[in-house]
């Protein structure tokens, strides 16, 4: 006779079935707004290929089917990259206006490099989203931060740094995403220290 043993570790409860309690807690989902497409080049970049084909992008109609598949469930949503704010205000006002009108979405939040944020974005996101929870990737210091530069090799260190006060500046909190990197490694006290010393940053997270 063939028997299923009772699982109880943290893998088997990650892979475990979706049972009827299951409803009230939040199913996590990414959305890749435009695939692979970033405005910086990192060098330890995973993701080389840099253009959607086509300028693809996730659309407002995509987002709208959410409900359908995940129904009866509450649903946080992350805007994910590449760099979504390369999708640009109008298409980025419509995902999160198409957002905003489900009931079943609890929470969105979006990871940027920070290179792009701006006043005016800012402006959108309270108008149209005012609750989006903001995460900045930056790996500490600008030694940290070697590694990350733009298409013509100039560091972006300088344009994260000042995105994170203009977030200070109007009143936003952000969570810091550090890539552990050889420039990083052994300097964890140093890193985090810079790091907190931004007033927007409320949460940081090394990335091996």
């Amino acid at each position: 006779m063939h028997s299923t043993p009772d699982r109880h570790g943290p893998i088997d409860e990650l892979y475990r079935s979706l049972e009827a309690d299951d409803g009230e807690t939040a199913v996590s989902v990414i959305l890749k707004v435009r695939g692979e497409t970033c405005d910086i080049d990192c060098t330890y970049c995973y993701e080389k290929r840099k253009e959607a084909p086509g300028g693809a992008r996730i659309d407002a109609g995509q987002v709208r089917r959410l409900a359908e598949i995940f129904p009866g469930r509450r649903l946080a949503i992350e805007l994910h990259g590449g760099e979504p704010l390369t999708a640009g205000r109008e298409h980025i006002a419509d995902l999160l206006r198409e957002l905003a009108v489900q009931p079943s979405v609890v929470r969105v939040s979006m990871q940027t490099n920070g290179v792009l944020l701006d006043d005016a974005w800012l402006d959108l996101f309270e108008s149209v989203y005012p609750g989006l929870r903001i995460g900045v990737s930056l790996d500490g210091d600008a030694k940290g931060n070697s590694w990350r530069v733009g298409y013509d090799g100039a560091p972006v260190y300088p344009k994260v740094a000042a995105a994170l006060r203009l977030l200070a500046a109007r009143g936003w909190k952000a969570g810091g995403i550090a890539a552990v990197t050889p420039a990083v490694i052994g300097r964890a006290e140093e890193v985090l220290d810079h790091l907190a010393g931004f007033e927007a940053v409320n949460a940081v997270s090394f990335v091996p």
